[in-house]
């Protein structure tokens, strides 16, 4: 799974391999939703602002997909400190 942090919440990419690659097959590869989808898996961990800055999209279209992905199950929210979000940078020492 892929966990993009979105300020104090993640999101956390649910669908396998092969689902993913249908689902952006049957999307045009320049829509917002397949941007972000395709960010996420090749990055991973990223703020709403990184993905603003990485593609492009303004804030409010990142936010407009971020909640259409939502919507259709491709994305779950959760809080940054559940789930075993992963942060970006070198862990802290223990």
């Amino acid at each position: 799974m892929t966990y993009l942090s979105y300020q104090s919440t993640s999101f956390v990419l649910i669908m396998n391999k092969p689902s993913l690659r249908n689902w952006l097959i049957d999307r045009p590869s320049a829509s917002p939703e397949s941007l972000i989808v395709r960010c996420l898996r090749e990055r991973g961990v990223l703020s709403a602002s990184q993905i603003t800055h990485i593609t492009g999209l303004a804030r409010s279209t990142v936010s407009t997909a971020l909640n259409g992905l939502r919507k259709s199950g491709m994305v779950i929210e959760s809080s940054a400190h559940n789930d075993g979000a992963r942060g970006i940078g070198r862990p802290a020492a223990t």
